[in-house]
């Protein structure tokens, strides 16, 4: 029998390769399906759909004003994110959020357990403009109490990929045209503006339009495609999800249950604590759900 050693060299490498693909991850490309075709699609869906697909972006700046004109809202607030210093994609939170214009007043209720915080306000002008925030457990088994903490803390402590203030549909189709004009204005070539069709989305079930964008390979562009998705009856957005170059999936923001106007007063954003057994989720993933095309987004 002829017996073959093992070079040292080739264990080293084996257990170099090993310690980086622990510390960096080693991810495969995340296949999350985000939609399914629909059998909700309406007549007047068919007709803004050619709109969309005429002029997309005279669309969504329709949608923007539209964004505008909401002086206040209500919404279940999904997020999922890619967050720290070695970026890892963290789980789904559910978030019962309060909006209001002016001034800029945001709450966060947290209801599931899996969150780190049950509760964050902010209000414009109080507070030092600081963001409030009750965490779901306090130190060494003491009731939790609430804290203070500039807003741009949860961007350097990797507690988020934007401040609260910048949080809302608004916001987020800023964001969006902003990266559609810079391209444009810089005329950075290769970004491709796709109307996707009408679909249902996984999460909260909202049947909206999906509006595809593939960002050039540029460094102004850290996504390579962006899935957004206008609600199909509030023609407003009912979410997005943005990929990475590689494939995966950075971030998810989804608004469900959503009401515009709603009448809000100064106590609506105010932090009530201690935290409570969270309420149930009305939000049903459907098994298995093949998105829009019939491929899974990667």
């Amino acid at each position: 029998m002829i017996r073959r050693s093992i070079a040292p060299t080739g264990i080293l490498s084996g257990v170099l390769s090993a310690v980086l693909a622990m510390v960096v991850g080693c991810e495969q490309p995340v296949k999350t399906p985000t939609t399914k075709p629909t059998e909700s699609a309406k007549p007047n869906h068919d007709r803004i759909g050619d709109v969309i697909r005429r002029d997309p972006v005279g669309y969504l700046e329709s949608c923007l004003d539209r964004c505008k004109k909401i002086d206040a809202f209500t919404t279940t607030f999904y997020r999922r994110e890619r967050l720290g210093i070695v970026p890892a994609l963290r789980p789904v939170e559910r978030i019962l959020a309060k909006w209001r214009r002016s001034p800029l007043s945001i709450k966060f209720d947290l209801p599931d357990d899996t969150s780190e915080y049950a509760e964050s306000a902010y209000v414009e002008g109080q507070n030092d403009n600081k963001l409030k925030v009750l965490p779901r457990h306090g130190l060494l088994g003491l009731p939790p109490t609430v804290g203070s903490f500039p807003v741009s803390w949860s961007l350097l402590f990797h507690k988020a990929k934007n401040p609260i203030t910048d949080f809302g549909p608004q916001r987020m189709l800023e964001r969006t045209l902003y990266k559609i004009g810079l391209a444009r204005k810089e005329k950075i070539p290769g970004q491709i503006i796709e109307y996707k069709g009408v679909v249902e989305l996984q999460i909260t079930g909202q049947v909206a339009h999906h509006i595809q964008i593939t960002n050039p390979n540029h460094r102004d562009f850290p996504h390579a495609k962006q899935n957004l998705y206008i609600d199909a009856e509030l023609q407003i957005p009912a979410g997005s999800y943005l990929w990475t170059k590689d494939g995966l999936l950075d971030a998810m923001y989804l608004y469900a249950d959503m009401k515009p106007n709603a009448q809000l007063t100064d106590a609506d954003f105010t932090i009530k604590g201690p935290p409570k057994k969270a309420p149930p989720s009305k939000a049903k993933p459907k098994a298995s759900p093949k998105p829009a095309g019939g491929k899974p987004e990667a």
